[in-house]
């Protein structure tokens, strides 16, 4: 009808968010676009490599998940839209890496492919993200849920969230982690509530039939099975996985270190990922205006990453290990050093079977392309995993995450600026402020 309804979100002094019905079906209107406009797309091509020519982006190379087919892009520049999160290098209470927070299938593969080619990445150290999720079904929607007035109760039928942010349950998404983590480990629950019972009923309609089919589509078969009642009954709660990531850092024209390449996956969330993916489209597409021809392609390079995507395909199954046994192994190692509560002793621990398990990647076995598929985004997220461990132990300070580090309880003050990771011959080489300009 031509109005907005619009939310407060964690932390936030006003109601800014907007909630969309069937949100979920922008990309396809998107997609329309694009094709509408006479845009060349490839789809189901997984990219695995970004090239360069004397140091500038000039294509990536890629392979087709439903075809096996290799495919070999030349362009004048490269714009990396991947995302920044990757979901499955920890467990919520389902084990099922599936059913998560946020989206499944991405695997920080822009992390790993920008850092790979020589990019500068950031925020490994600081974007590691939890949320309150209803008991055994991983979705998003606290934002929307909080923000309408709900209280968290603990099993003592308290409210406690004013002892961890003066906003209590509309404070900062870290603090109601961090304070639902400390109640738990003081014996305070489980079980952990949100109570919507005092919420105005259109609000509550909103929430359960809108906000959050538009975030998970299933989740109104979830509700129907669980006789789930936001208006009449206690919502049980838990906290869920912990998310890794980063993102390619950029200048102020979404440009990163290495020159013409692009990135687009700066800002969270629909409205910011849409800005940020124009704009750095509109920063490439000028400087490709004044590009004549595309750079040259490396053919024993290309030729190299071919074998090494199609590798798994050619273990026997006898000698081979599964994507799926390599990534509950990531996800074992993460959930146990890399958690809410951490000490340099332990994510050293971590890193050392982090790399152990990098170590046997090699007898990753595929039987079909979409196993392969699998298989190297296992690699991808053993890959985030490692850096966001190194990352981690450079920031030593508690308070802007949301874990608490036992070596170094406090802010510091000094890192209050971005970590850089750069790419060296004997790993990641660190530098704290902004990216270098070009």
């Amino acid at each position: 009808d031509g109005t907005y309804l619009r939310t407060q979100g964690f932390g936030q002094p006003g109601r800014w968010w907007v909630h969309i019905a069937n949100g979920m079906t922008i990309k396809r209107a998107m997609a329309r676009i694009v094709r509408d406009a006479g845009i060349n797309t490839l789809d189901n091509v997984m990219a695995v490599k970004i090239l360069t020519d004397n140091g500038k982006a000039c294509g990536a190379l890629g392979w087709n998940v439903r075809t096996g087919e290799f495919v070999l892009v030349r362009a004048k520049t490269v714009v990396s839209a991947q995302g920044r999160s990757a979901t499955r290098g920890t467990d919520n209470s389902t084990h099922n890496p599936f059913n998560v927070w946020m989206y499944p299938y991405n695997t920080s593969a822009g992390v790993v492919l920008g850092y790979d080619v020589g990019a500068a990445v950031t925020e490994l150290d600081t974007y590691q993200r939890a949320t309150m999720l209803p008991k055994g079904y991983g979705c998003p929607g606290m934002n929307g849920i909080n923000s309408s007035g709900a209280h968290e109760i603990n099993a003592l039928g308290e409210r406690f969230m004013g002892k961890y942010d003066p906003m209590m349950d509309s404070g900062v998404r870290n603090n109601q982690i961090q304070g639902t983590f400390q109640e738990q480990m003081e014996g305070s629950g489980p079980p952990f509530y949100m109570d919507m019972r005092h919420v105005d009923k259109d609000v509550v309609h909103e929430l359960q039939y809108v906000l959050m089919p538009g975030d998970k589509a299933t989740f109104g078969d979830w509700a129907d099975c669980t006789g789930t009642d936001f208006q009449h009954k206690l919502l049980e709660v838990e906290i869920g996985e912990l998310i890794f990531g980063g993102t390619i850092a950029v200048n102020d024209t979404f440009e990163t270190t290495v020159p013409n390449l692009f990135c687009g996956s700066i800002f969270l969330y629909c409205s910011g990922a849409m800005c940020g993916g124009y704009e750095a489209g509109r920063q490439a597409g000028m400087r490709a205006a004044g590009i004549t021809e595309a750079g040259k392609i490396n053919e024993d390079l290309a030729a190299s990453v071919k074998k090494d995507v199609f590798a798994p395909m050619q273990v026997p199954a006898d000698d081979g290990i599964s994507y799926k046994e390599i990534e509950q192994a990531t996800r074992n190692v993460m959930n146990y050093y890399m958690g809410f509560r951490r000490s340099m002793a332990g994510m050293a621990r971590a890193l050392e079977k982090i790399r152990f398990l990098s170590g046997q990647a090699d007898r990753l076995h595929a039987d079909t392309l979409r196993d392969l598929m699998r298989c190297h985004e296992s690699r991808d997220i053993l890959t985030v995993c490692e850096l966001a461990i190194q990352a981690t132990m450079e920031r030593k300070e508690t308070g802007r995450c949301v874990y608490k580090l036992r070596d170094y309880p406090e802010l510091n003050p000094d890192m209050a600026k971005p970590l850089l990771l750069i790419r060296s011959e004997d790993g990641p080489r660190f530098q704290w402020g902004k990216a270098p300009l070009l």
